[in-house]
């Protein structure tokens, strides 16, 4: 999967990253109480970054900017 590639690719440059990956198939639930409607999604707080394709550059600058916070 792309998404998870580029997430672990980041987690070596930002080790304070924590990523807790969720299995749609066996916790949709949990995705549907969290907002998530369209898969790949990431979300970070209250904001989720989600579509049928996600570029490296988007998921970067999403990570990136809550990484500053």
């Amino acid at each position: 999967m792309f998404v998870g590639h580029e997430l672990n690719k980041l987690k070596k440059e930002h080790p304070e990253l924590e990523v807790d990956a969720i299995e749609v198939t066996l916790n949709y639930k949990r995705a549907w109480k969290d907002g998530i409607r369209v898969f790949p999604a990431l979300k970070i707080d209250e904001e989720t970054l989600s579509g049928m394709i996600l570029s490296r550059d988007a998921i970067r600058t999403f990570i990136e900017k809550h990484l500053q916070t």
